[in-house]
This record gives structure tokens, C-alpha cells and sequence, in this order.
């Protein structure tokens, strides 16, 4: 098992040279459930930035955003993440959509109504030890959802 964590570990490394555990690194792979988008946080920063954009979909406070604007985020397996606050009562077929980036990369779209935005963010607000949360389930979903707190990253591809 140790072996295993060495892996892991040497996974952010390698993605992050000279991590500080301020950089969210999310990362898209298959993985036991299929494909999976694991958001990596490593440090209470990086929960509050995340929130802090939910709560800002949850609240109109924006209509669209990209996961970017919370600053210091690593891409891996992919190339963006845009979010849009869903105008209507009833939640979109998709949650999270894999499409096509402009540059022929691929990107995400993360849609949901504003009780959804809201819902996300107390998830990630209740991560305050080590430990994970999906915030997808749906079956037509791209991907899953995992974000992770202070876990070890997964393994490479």
C-alpha cells in the first residue's frame, strides 16, 4: 500500500513541481466509476476559493464563469471547465458535458440552477478533514465529480 501511496504522491509532483498546496490540480482520467474529473485541494484555501465560486452561481451573483478565475488551478487530461448558472427550475439532462475546446482539446461545462450552485457549494463546505465528495451522479453525465480534500492525487493514466 505504500507503494501505492509513493505513485500517487509523485502523480502531483510531477504535475506540480513546486507545490505549495495552494493549487487546486484537477485531473480527467477513467477511473473505477468511469470517466472522472478529480478536483485536487490540498490545502483550506483552495475549499474556500472553490465554494466561493458556487456561491456566486448559487447566488445570480454570475451567469457564467470558468474555474480559472479562482486562480492557481492545473489542468490535467484536459483543457478548461466553464460553468453556467442554469435559468430554469428544473435541472439540465446534463450536469457536467464533455465537449470540444476551441484549440480541438477537450473542455468540460459544468451547468446547474441556482439551488444546485448552492447545494455544490455546502458539499465542498463540508470538507473539513481529509476525505471526498461526488457532486455528480447522474448516469448521462460526461463525468464524475469528485473533489478531493488532502488526499493522496490519483495515479496516472
Amino acid at each position: 500500500m505504500n507503494d501505492r501511496k509513493d505513485i500517487f504522491s509523485s502523480r502531483r509532483q510531477q504535475l506540480i513541481p513546486h507545490d505549495d498546496w495552494k493549487t487546486i490540480l484537477i485531473d480527467y482520467y477513467t477511473g473505477a466509476y468511469g470517466p472522472t474529473l478529480r478536483v485536487d485541494i490540498k490545502g483550506i484555501d483552495g475549499l474556500v476559493r472553490l465554494n466561493d465560486l458556487f456561491v456566486k452561481l448559487a447566488n445570480s451573483g454570475l451567469q457564467n464563469a470558468n474555474i480559472q478565475q479562482i486562480g492557481r488551478v492545473k489542468f490535467s487530461g484536459f483543457e478548461s471547465i466553464e460553468m453556467t448558472l442554469w435559468p430554469h427550475r428544473k435541472e439540465p439532462r446534463k450536469l457536467v458535458e464533455l465537449v470540444q475546446a476551441g484549440d480541438g482539446g477537450l473542455a468540460f461545462h459544468w451547468t446547474r440552477h441556482s439551488e444546485g450552485w448552492k447545494e455544490w457549494a455546502e458539499m465542498v463546505d463540508a470538507l473539513k478533514r481529509p476525505g471526498h465528495q461526488y457532486l455528480t451522479g447522474k448516469d448521462q453525465d460526461d463525468a464524475i465529480i469528485e473533489i478531493s480534500f488532502m488526499e493522496d492525487p490519483a495515479p496516472s493514466p
